[in-house]
């Protein structure tokens, strides 16, 4: 797994204990995923209106 996630949002949530990082801060991403026994993540949506065209991540106006 590469480093955590930067908020894109100037409303972001704060960076919070993350357990998978060690404790290290971690950003919330709008990603919804579960973890398997194996430690794999598997992606299961999002949990906002986010959508990634061409690179750039678009969403609806706050």
């Amino acid at each position: 797994m590469g480093a955590p996630a930067c908020p894109e949002r100037v409303d972001a949530r704060p960076p919070q204990p993350c357990p998978a990082l060690g404790g290290a801060p971690g950003w919330w991403t709008g990603d919804r995923v579960h973890q398997e026994m194996d430690g794999e993540l598997i992606f299961e949506g999002r949990t906002d209106d986010v959508v990634k065209i061409g690179g750039f991540r678009v969403g609806p106006v706050w």
